[in-house]
């Protein structure tokens, strides 16, 4: 309905406030200051927001979600590759050795079809 704060604010005043031009209106005046600087704070604070998830931040905080965890993205590996195997990680750790461990990570690796063969039916 409102895309600035300024004019949300100024439509919330009742009516004998309103009276008056905008240009000459000290309460209009105020909001429009105050939302400046308050949609400039939301802006920020929505871009950190989506900086701090995986699965939307940029490439460079990417690399940092990475460092925090242990993992660095191998050569030539797709960012998307990348961003996947960064949210699995927890998964893939809590899980250690076990088969749907591994299956989960060799998946995100970006293999689809994985079997785990015990060795002894490999070796015969």
């Amino acid at each position: 309905m409102f895309e600035r704060f300024a004019d949300y604010m100024y439509y919330l005043l009742t009516a004998p406030f309103k009276r008056v031009r905008k240009e000459i209106n000290q309460w209009y005046l105020l909001f429009k200051v105050l939302g400046k600087r308050l949609d400039e704070a939301k802006e920020a604070l929505q871009r950190a927001r989506d900086e701090t998830m995986v699965a939307t931040c940029s490439p460079l905080m990417l690399q940092e979600h990475g460092r925090d965890r242990g993992l660095s993205r191998y050569e030539g590996e797709e960012l998307e590759s990348y961003r996947k195997r960064i949210a699995l990680h927890s998964q893939v750790c809590s899980l250690g050795g076990t088969n749907e461990g591994i299956i989960l990570a060799v998946k995100s690796l970006g293999y689809d079809n994985v079997a785990v063969i015990p060795a002894r039916e490999y070796y015969g």
